[in-house]
């Protein structure tokens, strides 16, 4: 998030105590940064990407390489002011 961008307006929220983990603004999704390498539960090797899971769950829905991407991809709406 950007140093302008209040939480109320941000798609992701970090996590605190937690760096490169984030829960969707709408409480759906959580979204993992993870370093380039091979990724035998996704069984390909993978630049540095979001996985991303549904809220609760262990397993991996899909990737992303940005916030936006994901946000974009999987419907993370703004919570509700």
């Amino acid at each position: 998030m950007s140093k302008n961008q209040s939480p109320k307006h941000a798609l992701w929220i970090s996590e605190s105590g937690s760096p490169g983990f984030y829960i969707s603004a709408d409480g759906r999704f959580t979204a993992e940064l993870r370093p380039p390498r091979f990724y035998p539960e996704l069984e390909c090797k993978l630049q540095r990407h979001y996985a991303i899971r549904l809220l609760g769950s262990a397993q991996i829905i899909g990737t992303a390489t940005t916030l936006a991407e994901a946000a974009r991809l999987y419907g993370v709406v703004r919570a509700p002011r």
